[in-house]
């Protein structure tokens, strides 16, 4: 056998254990669990899983420990290659907690990790819920106007805050939102609807529990129909503190006026213009009131065909996703939502994503330069007017 072919088999044979041998362990995650309502006091005798997932998500096989006095453990023996994303999950006061995705950087071998759980409450009071923004986006077709909702939250407090029970459901209510009157369709990002929410006389009530510090999205639309009237009244009963509010609106030939809200004009992007109407700090019971208005100058267009109970029209999701990603706060799911939305994505959708990055572009500018920036943020206003703020869109 010719030696420069033997030289060369043995170099691709190390090349092709090498990652297998890398794959042998070596690694070890370094864990403590802290109570963050008991001053991080240390949680000893609680069962740590430690969860692993390689490549696109084939998860391995799981590992226990059981914390010592000072609340620590220790997972040894880990695989270190860079594609195998790790997750350390604790079960305290009946509720789930994960830490932040792990994995080893390149010649690290040890990593070492604080993983926080909290006492529960039923109090509101003590849940400090605070919307951080709130986007409305909406549109129109063949009588119907399509509003979708989301919402950036979290909670200021230092319990977890289950909810209270609903005498009704018997289920703990952490959040409780009223829809306009007449609104119909009622559906929810991934088809998340029975399990988590539950609709009430006024609206629905989400369950999800509430942690501190965790950040938070909710993401839902539903139908108003105005048929052959001209004008329409869309009102938002704002239950929560909340610090920014936008409404995004097409720009097909309908007037609007808010006095809650001014109103902006976004950047035409690829031969289509939206209107970002914005504000800020609303106070809990505080009240968003947008009038539309000359509704049958609307181009005639095919009836919505996202009605269905099980599911976000592709556009509210791809543009909750693509504000949620600007923030960085992103969980997994959302993250392979974001792929198949995209896939799916034509021409108007890309440019519904741009837009709606651009509005949180300002947002974010806004807050920098609030009190310098006041002539930069042009209020439009129908002539005559200085009370009602307005514009056609």
């Amino acid at each position: 056998m010719p030696k420069h072919f033997i030289v060369g088999f043995i170099i691709l044979s190390l090349a092709f254990l090498a990652p297998l041998a890398a794959a042998q362990g070596g690694g070890a995650i370094e864990a403590q669990v802290l109570n963050g309502t008991e001053s991080d006091a240390p949680i000893p005798d609680l069962t740590v899983t430690l969860r692993s997932f390689r490549g696109m998500g084939d998860e391995l096989e799981p590992q226990t420990a059981v914390t010592d006095a000072g609340g620590r453990v220790r997972f040894a023996d880990l695989d270190t290659s860079p594609d195998v994303i790790y997750i350390l999950s604790a079960a305290y006061a009946d509720l789930e907690y994960n830490s932040q995705q792990l994995n080893f950087a390149e010649d690290e071998t040890i990593l070492t990790v604080s993983l926080q759980v909290y006492e529960s409450t039923e109090n509101p009071d003590e849940a400090n819920i605070q919307v951080e923004r709130m986007h409305v986006f909406v549109d129109f077709a063949g009588g119907v106007m399509s509003v979708g909702e989301m919402y950036i939250f979290s909670s200021a407090g230092n319990r977890t805050f289950i909810g209270t029970v609903d005498p009704e459901s018997g289920r703990h209510f952490t959040m409780r939102f009223a829809l306009p009157e007449g609104a119909a369709n009622l559906r929810f990002q991934m088809g998340g609807g029975g399990e988590r929410f539950v609709v009430t006389e006024s609206g629905f009530a989400d369950t999800e529990p509430l942690r501190p510090g965790l950040t938070q999205q909710l993401l839902y639309g539903y139908d108003l129909r105005y048929d052959e009237a001209d004008t329409l009244d869309f009102s938002r009963l704002l239950r929560y503190p909340t610090a920014n509010l936008n409404v995004l609106v097409p720009r097909v030939g309908v007037d609007v006026t808010s006095d809650q809200v001014e109103l902006s004009e976004i950047s035409t992007v690829e031969g289509q213009a939206y209107l970002n109407l914005n504000g800020q700090d609303f106070a809990p019971g505080d009240k968003l009131t947008v009038h539309f208005s000359g509704l049958q100058n609307i181009a005639s267009q095919p009836a919505a065909t996202n009605a269905v109970s099980t599911g976000l029209d592709p556009k509210w999701i791809a543009f909750g996703l693509a504000a949620l990603a600007l923030f960085g706060g992103l969980i997994y799911y959302s993250q392979q939502g974001s792929e198949r939305a995209i896939e799916a994505a034509d021409a108007p959708l890309d440019r519904l994503l741009r837009a709606i990055a651009d509005l949180d572009d300002d947002f974010e500018r806004d807050r920098r330069g609030r009190d310098s920036s006041s002539q930069s943020r042009q209020i439009i206003r129908q002539p005559g007017s200085s009370a009602r703020r307005g514009t056609r869109c």
